[in-house]
C-alpha cells in the first residue's frame, strides 16, 4: 500500500502544481486512484506529466527506477490515448515538480496513509467496502496550498 499511496500522491501533487482540478483520491473497486480533470485546454505535455507523476513519485521517494509496473502500464495507456509519447519522456519533469514540493508531498502521503486506515475500517461496515473516498478535493487543496507550502 505504501507504493500505491506514493504513486497517487505524485499524481495529485503534479496535477495541483500544473493547475489541474484534483477531484479526490479514492479506492475504486479495490484500487487506489486519483481523480483529476485532465482539462483538454491545457497542453498535452502537462497532461502527460500528471499521468507520469505516479511513477515519478515512486522513483523520487525510493531513489531508484523500480516502480509499480501495472500502474505504469495503465498510466502509459492513458498517455497514449491522449496522443502522448513514452511515459519516460515526462517523468523527469514530474520528478522536478515533486522535488521542489517535497514537504507537501510528504504531508499528502502521510495524510493518505492515516486516512486510508480509518476509511478502510469504516468501509468494512458498508455494503460496498471496496470503493470509498480517502481525501476530498477540499482536503487535498488544504494540504497542497497550505501557507507554508509553495505549490
Amino acid at each position: 500500500m505504501k507504493r500505491a499511496i506514493c504513486h497517487e500522491a505524485g499524481h495529485a501533487l503534479t496535477a495541483s502544481y500544473l493547475g489541474f482540478h484534483v477531484q479526490k483520491i479514492a479506492v475504486c473497486k479495490g484500487l487506489l486512484n486519483t481523480l483529476v480533470d485532465l482539462d483538454p485546454q491545457k497542453s498535452l505535455h502537462d497532461r502527460c506529466v500528471v499521468l507520469a507523476g505516479g511513477i515519478a513519485a515512486e522513483q523520487f521517494l525510493y531513489k531508484n527506477k523500480d516502480y509499480d509496473q501495472e500502474a505504469a502500464r495503465d498510466d502509459q495507456l492513458k498517455i497514449s490515448e491522449r496522443g502522448g509519447g513514452e511515459i519516460g519522456t515526462y517523468v523527469l519533469a514530474a520528478i522536478d515538480i515533486i522535488r521542489s514540493n517535497e514537504s507537501p508531498f510528504g504531508e499528502l502521503r502521510e495524510r493518505l496513509r492515516r486516512r486510508w486506515v480509518v476509511e478502510w475500517a469504516e468501509a468494512q461496515w458498508e455494503s460496498d467496502s471496496d470503493s470509498f473516498e480517502i481525501l476530498s478535493q477540499q482536503e487535498i487543496s488544504e494540504i497542497l496550498v497550505a501557507p507554508e507550502h509553495n505549490v
